[in-house]
């Protein structure tokens, strides 16, 4: 079976796609160059990809989202990329109510894809929550209306402070990850002369497991070598 893929492997049509690494380790960066790719219909860190439209949902101000934008060029989009700021949502917005106001605008705006970063922010999950097995599952339930009406989803999250393999990286519960479709981790190895390596794991229930060794370079991720 062929899968309906925005981005191959990674973003596909009724799938949720959880991606995860540490604070300021590149996954914001990452995330904008599997966007530009779709928006752009071109090749990305080997992934083919389909034009998209996305509603990216972001927890940053005006000024640190603009140079986001900037740094992954995606300045113009041509109106293929809507911006929802958790600033405009309503603070008595309770998370089942954000998730319906979010998928009424994306069918409005004709929207393949849908990014919430960071899924727990959105979801205004207490830090002191985030390990609960019930409030995992009450976060990503509501998700599922947005499969169901055939987007793909991207949901980021931070690392856990320990680490950990890509089953268990996320900050939180494992219930996460195990109402996911996809998932996805980006680690800095730690490789000596090569500060800007990133690796990038997947396992989900499309594909087999696959790495992929990656370089920064003039503000483009390169792949070094594929496994998987």
């Amino acid at each position: 079976e062929e899968f309906d893929y925005i981005v191959e492997k990674v973003l596909i049509r009724e799938a949720i796609t959880t991606f995860t690494a540490k604070i300021k380790a590149g996954k914001t960066t990452a995330t904008g160059h599997l966007l530009h790719g779709s928006i752009n219909n071109h090749s990305v860190m080997g992934f083919d990809t389909r034009p998209a439209k996305v509603l990216y949902c972001t927890e940053e101000g005006k000024k640190t989202f603009r140079a986001f934008l900037q740094r992954c060029g995606l300045e113009d989009t041509k109106g293929q990329l809507e911006v929802l700021r958790r600033s405009q949502v309503p603070k008595v917005y309770q998370w089942e109510n954000i998730v319906d106001g979010v998928l009424a605008h994306a069918l409005q705006v004709n929207a393949d894809v849908v990014v919430f970063d960071t899924l727990p922010r959105w979801a205004k999950i207490k830090p002191e929550m985030e390990s609960d097995a019930g409030t995992a599952a009450m976060v990503m339930e509501p998700l599922e209306r947005l499969r169901a009406a055939r987007l793909a989803v991207l949901a980021i999250f931070h690392e856990r402070k320990s680490g950990g393999d890509i089953s268990d990286a996320m900050r939180g519960s494992s219930a996460f990850g195990g109402a996911a479709d996809i998932l996805l981790t980006l680690t800095n190895p730690g490789t000596n002369g090569h500060p800007n390596r990133r690796v990038l794991e997947l396992l989900g229930r499309f594909d087999d497991p696959g790495t992929w060794t990656m370089d920064l370079v003039d503000g483009t991720y390169i792949v070094h070598n594929e496994d998987g």
